[in-house]
């Protein structure tokens, strides 16, 4: 196995727990960073989704956006504390969709945030 070189002289289920341990930790300073990403983003770059009226499967939905740049998502019954400023960037109007796109972090490039926009986060 690579990357177990630490690791070896140790059963399987204590490796298992070891690094299960690591994970935890990761995911802990993970959501520290992402916090502080969080407070110090401007808030730019935003995906939307829009309001879905009732349909006879489902409730009204409100409008979403989410910011690009740092995960920060918001609904929008009446409004948007903190994305309401930043510019709608890509209208992503099937709600899995905006949810598949938006799931994760990705690299800042010209195809998510156009390239007048680069530079100024």
């Amino acid at each position: 196995m690579s990357g177990d070189d630490d690791l070896k002289g140790i059963d399987l289920r204590d490796r298992v727990m070891f690094i299960t341990a690591q994970i935890k930790d990761l995911q802990k300073k993970r959501e520290e960073l992402l916090g502080r990403l969080r407070n110090e983003c401007t808030h730019e770059a935003i995906t939307e989704t829009p309001y879905v009226a009732e349909c006879k499967f489902m409730h009204a939905l409100p409008p979403k956006r989410t910011c690009i740049i740092c995960g920060l998502s918001e609904e929008g019954w009446g409004g948007y504390e903190k994305l309401s400023k930043g510019t709608v960037v890509r209208v992503i109007p099937d709600r899995g969709e905006f949810h598949r796109y938006n799931s994760e972090l990705k690299p800042l490039t010209t195809i998510v945030i156009p390239e007048d926009m680069c530079g100024k986060t």
